[in-house]
Formats: structure tokens, sequence, C-alpha cells
């Protein structure tokens, strides 16, 4: 059974927007990915906090590549984030829990960006740590 929101129902719905609306979308993103190639004319990297839901927008958009790396774990007076309701208390977030970074590149840039990101996981050390039982 498929919900309003499931992928065919989403792109048969995307069948009654106008050409006009999406040239003018298409126009949006162009001078937004123009915006973009500005910026990392300038740096290499842009070293971002991972989030859960608007973070990547401007990547999904741009096409721009991301790598996300682990970077720490959770202290003991880590708040938990509001979650939804999954009946397992302990599902999401909270203490020993891991955070990370996002690192964003320049278009066609990827293996600079992954060997930048490869070089961090190496000096942080946090690529070797294992969770008990684990090692």
């Amino acid at each position: 059974e498929q919900g309003p929101e499931d992928w065919p129902n989403v792109f048969r719905v995307a069948r009654f927007f106008p050409a006009v609306d999406y040239i003018q979308a298409n126009r949006a993103r162009t001078e937004l990915m123009r915006a973009m190639a500005e910026l990392f004319s300038k740096v290499d990297v842009i070293v971002v906090p991972t989030s859960s839901d608007a973070q990547l927008t401007i990547t999904n958009l741009t096409g721009n590549p991301a790598v996300i790396v682990p970077n720490g774990i959770r202290g003991q007076d880590a708040p938990k984030p509001p979650a939804i309701d999954t009946g397992d208390d302990d599902s999401i977030g909270g203490a020993g829990t891991p955070v990370s970074l996002t690192f964003l590149g320049n278009l066609y840039q990827d293996p600079k960006l992954l060997a930048f990101a490869r070089a961090y996981q190496t000096a942080s050390g946090f690529v070797n740590l294992r969770p008990p039982g684990f090692e």
C-alpha cells in the first residue's frame, strides 16, 4: 500500500507542475550553483556540524559532494534529542552515541574531499575506536 508521500505518488503529482515553474526553479538552482562555485573558488572544503534535516539541502540541490565522518561520542551529560516514539527509549541520541562532522567540497573535486576526510579521520584517531565487545 502506498501513501501520499511515497516516491511513485510524488512523481505522479509532479506531472501537474507547469513548465514555467520548473524553468524558474532550475534558474534558481543555477544561481545557487554559481554562488557555491564562487564560495569554493576561495576554499577547498567547508566543515559544518552534521544535522538530520536541512544540513544537506544545499548539496542535494547543487550536486556538491559531501562526506560525513564521526568525530566523537556524546558524554554522560548529553541531552537526549527529541525523537519519534519508537517504543525503545534508548533508540536515539543520549550519552554514548556518536556525533559527526560534514565536509562539503567543490563540484568534481571528490578525490580532494575524500583525501581531506581521510586525513581528518587519521589525525583525530576516532576512526580507531571500537564499541565494547568489538575490539
